[in-house]
């Protein structure tokens, strides 16, 4: 079941991006949010690819909203999110979901956020080859 205001399951979510995705492969914390901002869920998941205008994230279960805060630590263990509205939901497997997200944020805070998550990513990948 997809959350409401969402693209059908067979949308192509490339037919709608405006800027270049960076293919990245980090863990965050993806919570469905209400209108009030009160949590509803909770989600383990992957950011695969991001850009200035959203991401696209692996979740271990489908979102409760078509809202949703998402998380991580960056590289000083410092909590970074970033809100985002749900724009397509589909189920890839038994125990994954694959959603689309189109950050709600100021210009400025999108570049900060995904600034901080291409650098995270990077400098995670030189720590495990060193």
């Amino acid at each position: 079941m997809l959350p409401k205001n969402c693209t059908s399951e067979s949308a192509d979510p490339k037919e709608n991006r405006k800027h270049p995705r960076v293919s990245i492969n980090v863990q965050v914390s993806c919570v469905s949010i209400d209108k009030d901002n009160f949590p509803l869920d909770q989600n383990k998941g992957y950011i695969k690819d991001v850009s200035q205008g959203g991401a696209a994230i692996e979740v271990d279960s489908n979102v409760l909203s078509d809202r949703v805060a998402i998380m991580f630590n960056d590289n000083d263990n410092q909590a970074v999110g970033i809100l985002g509205k749900v724009t397509y939901a589909k189920k890839t497997s038994d125990t994954t979901y694959s959603i689309g997200v189109s950050f709600q944020a100021e210009d400025k805070e999108k570049i900060e956020f995904v600034s901080k998550i291409i650098r995270f990513f990077h400098y995670s990948k030189r720590s495990i080859i060193a």
